[in-house]
């Protein structure tokens, strides 16, 4: 990116995309200036002025922030994440009826923003006004019933109205959602240690790793397909297409490497990748 620029200084596409690697990055600073250089370019572009406020409110400049929000929403008012962002800068600083109103807007422009429902719900709750967070929550959680935060905020609010058991059942899932994104994050670890070792030539301790990454989560399919690979490399083809299959049924992206490709390395960087 930062060669098309040298060679197109005015290359708006190739200066967005390198401001939101510096956003990727955390490099914040180099994100704020980037995105400025490209509002000098293009002063109507409303989402370089939201990046600028992203990078300023990681840095904590909330004012700042909220000054870049503002005239990203004056530009165009539709842009949920803007106002998703305001809102939440509101939220920090007391400003309790803005900050619902702005996560409102955002969810009229994007009914399925489930962040913007999960954080409405716990403002409003926060308010005391329980049927009207108890009705976000709750869509907060159709939309994404993996998010532990919801669960647990639906769960406070059940306590509250004094639905104790809709309450522990709700805590309970956020218990459980809690371990198994552990559980995951260990299979994840451990896989990506099996396929260092497996491209090393330590099939063994490759295997292991896989194995010890499926004890942590049965249903993680990027171990089940690496150890399908392992097995190849053990020369154990029945096992191998076992654990392709495994990985196919939990993931149909994955299909096992074609016949004669044992260890077939291009396809195992590529399946790696898509793990991650």
């Amino acid at each position: 990116v930062q060669a098309a620029l040298r060679r197109q200084p005015r290359d708006r596409a190739a200066r967005n995309h390198l401001g939101i690697a510096y956003l990727h990055k955390a490099r914040w600073d180099d994100a704020i200036r980037t995105f400025k250089s490209l509002i000098e370019l293009q002063p109507s572009y409303a989402e370089a002025y939201y990046n600028v406020a992203v990078a300023l409110k990681q840095q904590e400049h909330y004012d700042q922030a909220v000054l870049s929000l503002q005239r990203a929403l004056a530009l165009d008012p539709t842009l949920p994440e803007a106002h998703y962002i305001l809102g939440v800068i509101y939220w920090q600083q007391g400003k309790l009826d803005p900050a619902a109103a702005q996560f409102r807007d955002a969810i009229k422009y994007r009914p399925d923003y489930q962040q913007a429902h999960s954080v409405l719900g716990s403002l409003l709750r926060q308010q005391g006004k329980l049927p009207e967070a108890l009705a976000e929550l709750q869509e907060a959680v159709r939309l994404d019933p993996q998010d532990p935060a919801a669960h647990q905020a639906l769960g406070m609010v059940y306590r509250r109205q004094g639905d104790l058991k809709g309450a522990a059942a709700e805590f309970q899932r956020t218990e459980d959602l809690n371990k198994r994104r552990v559980s995951l994050q260990t299979a994840k670890l451990a896989t990506n240690t099996g396929v260092a070792q497996l491209r090393q030539g330590d099939v063994d301790s490759a295997i292991a790793k896989f194995r010890a990454a499926l004890k942590a989560a049965p249903d993680f399919p990027g171990a089940h397909y690496q150890l399908g690979l392992a097995l190849l490399e053990k020369g154990a083809p029945a096992e191998a297409m076992a654990e392709f299959a495994k990985a196919h049924q939990l993931d149909p992206h994955l299909q096992p490497p074609l016949e004669g490709s044992a260890g077939a390395p291009a396809t195992q960087r590529t399946m790696t990748n898509q793990q991650r």
